[in-house]
Order: structure tokens, then C-alpha cells, then sequence
């Protein structure tokens, strides 16, 4: 952005001034920068130009990309927990500019679409992500929306980029992850309908982009539609997508214990539902045998070991085998 520090002297150089002048204060304690809530206000109130507001809007959410911990794969949770430790700080901000994009009428669309403008979009649906994890639910469609709002004027113009185009390649992925988000979403607030057809959608597009290559997120968008049609009590569906999951999973040079325990648990549910109890306890016993090879028993790198023990439980109960249910609960 023209007029801003684009060097660590200048930055060093313009904090100074403004903590002279008393613009901005410092946290010592938390090693930030703070800027009264009136003060922030009247700084974009003063901004007149509305080219140069969304210039300046996009370049903030473009800063929290830059540090966002992305994971390098998509892949199956890993150790999600120290991830949100990272990310807390960063989510709180884009749920601020979330809050600050209800004016949209000051929104200019970019004249030229660059990598600048893919990075917004990117760290939004990073956020709806977190708040799925958090539970901040109420947060979620709203992110999914921003992200939305900032990918739609882009559309036009990508049509016109070669389809190799690593920017165009940037924003498909981005066109997939909302109906993954939306899905997502629908999984937890108890939508089923919205889950299944979303995560079809999702599927499709996947397997469109993919064209038969059997990869990690082909796996992973399977599992998710296995979950969608449990959700619609369609058990025999959601079994058949487990178990293609599974086999693709299985293939993979990468795979390890861990990158299996998410359909392995969720083929346990399956068959427990239908009452194939028998079934069920081996494969849960074989997803807690792979994740304890890894991690060690009761690990808490993510929700998957909770869940898994939660079904274990379901099936020692449907046994009658209450202590033991019993104390996979309290695990």
C-alpha cells in the first residue's frame, strides 16, 4: 500500500511517531501494539476513498495470512489442539473484520486479481474452521459468507487466466473448501439435508478435479460424505464411502495409524448403528491399537480419541459389558 512502512526502519520510524503522539500504546506484557477502539474508528471513518478502504482492508486479512499456522497438507487432524493455541490470537482478528464487513457498501472489487487476493478468502475459511472446532457455531456462516463475498468479484476475471494458472488453481480449491466448510458446519448444528447436499457437491468436484487419482483428500471428502449419510440414517451408503476411505487411505505411501483413525472410528459407528456389534468392537479395537502405536494411550492432540473411546463405549455397553463401558467413557 502506497504511503505505509515497507522496511523495518520505516516501520521503527512511523510506531514511534505514533506512540509519541499517543495514536497507539504498547502492551509490554503481551510484546503488541494496542490502538484505543475511538482511535480506530476515526482512522477509517478518514478513510474517503473507498478503493483505498478495501485496498487497506484486504492488506490486513493478506498480514494475518502471512503468520496464520497453516497445516502443509489437508489431511485428517493431527495435533489440532497446539494448532488452536496458535491461531486464538489471530481467529480474534479476523472475527473483528468480520464484524467490520457488515458495511459492505464501501467493498471495491480489485481491478487486477493477483495472489494478494487469494490470501483473504483463505485465512477467513481458516477461521469458520477453527470456530467448527471451538463450537463458536453462531461464527461459523458468517466467515463462509465473508469468504464468499471476497471470492465472488474475482470470478470474472479468473475466467479469462489460462486454466494452469497457479492463481486460478488457488481460487477452485477455494471453490471446494466452501462447500467443505458448509458441510462441515451442517455435521455439527444438526442440519443433515444441508450436510448431505453440500458434501456431495463437494464429492463431485472432487472427483472431477482428481479424475480418478486415488489422494489423501479424494479419502478424506468420502469420509465426510460417509458421516452425511449416517446424519440421514442411510447406514448402508455411509458404510460403502467408509470403506472406499479406507482402501484408498491404505494404498498411500504417507498413510500412518493416525491418518486412518478418523474412518476407521466412524466405520465403528456405522456398524454399531446396524447392529453389527461383533464388527464394530474389532474395528474400534483396531483404530485404538494403530492410534496408541502412535501417540501413546490417552493422547490429547485432538477430539479423535474422545470419539473413539465414546464408540468403544457404545459397543461394550450394547455387550453388556458395563465396567468396561463404563471406563472407556470416563477415558
Amino acid at each position: 500500500m502506497l504511503g505505509y512502512p515497507r522496511n523495518a526502519r520505516d516501520f521503527g520510524q512511523a510506531r514511534d511517531e505514533l506512540l509519541q503522539a499517543s495514536l497507539i500504546g504498547r502492551d509490554r506484557k503481551g510484546k503488541k501494539l494496542v490502538m484505543h477502539r475511538l482511535i480506530q474508528d476515526t482512522v477509517r471513518a478518514r478513510i474517503a476513498n473507498d478503493e483505498h478502504y478495501s485496498t487497506v482492508y484486504v492488506s490486513v486479512l493478506q498480514l494475518i495470512s502471512g503468520v496464520w499456522p497453516y497445516e502443509a497438507d489437508f489431511g485428517f487432524i493431527k495435533d489440532e489442539t497446539e494448532r488452536w493455541r496458535h491461531c486464538y490470537e489471530l481467529y480474534r482478528n479476523v472475527l473483528h473484520l468480520k464484524k467490520l464487513s457488515k458495511d459492505n457498501s464501501r467493498w471495491q472489487p480489485p481491478t487486477t486479481v493477483s495472489q494478494m487476493h487469494i490470501q483473504p478468502p483463505k485465512v477467513v475459511l481458516e477461521a469458520a474452521w477453527l470456530s467448527i472446532a471451538r463450537a463458536d457455531y453462531a461464527e461459523t456462516m458468517d466467515l463462509i459468507r465473508l469468504a464468499e463475498q471476497l471470492c465472488e468479484p474475482l470470478k470474472a476475471q479468473l475466467e479469462a487466466l489460462a486454466e494452469q494458472s497457479d492463481i486460478k488453481d488457488e481460487f477452485d480449491e477455494l471453490q471446494l473448501n466452501l462447500h467443505f466448510h458448509r458441510g462441515a458446519l451442517a455435521h455439527h448444528i444438526n442440519e443433515p439435508e444441508m450436510a448431505l447436499t453440500e458434501l456431495t457437491t463437494y464429492n463431485h468436484m472432487l472427483m472431477e478435479k482428481y479424475a480418478g487419482q486415488q489422494t489423501q483428500k479424494v479419502a478424506i471428502g468420502l469420509n465426510d460424505l460417509a458421516v452425511s449419510y449416517l446424519q440421514n440414517n442411510d447406514a448402508i451408503k455411509a458404510e460403502e464411502c467408509l470403506r472406499k476411505s479406507i482402501g484408498i487411505l491404505e494404498q498411500l505411501p504417507s498413510v500412518t495409524p493416525n491418518t486412518m483413525s478418523m474412518p476407521l472410528i466412524n466405520l465403528g459407528f456405522t456398524l454399531w448403528v446396524q447392529g453389527r456389534i461383533a464388527e464394530a468392537g474389532a474395528v474400534f479395537e483396531r483404530a485404538l491399537a494403530k492410534r496408541e502405536q502412535e501417540y501413546g494411550s490417552n493422547d490429547i492432540r485432538s477430539f479423535t480419541l474422545g470419539k473413539l473411546l465414546l464408540g468403544y463405549g457404545n459397543v461394550k455397553a450394547a455387550e453388556n459389558k458395563l465396567d468396561e463401558s463404563l471406563e472407556l467413557y470416563e477415558r
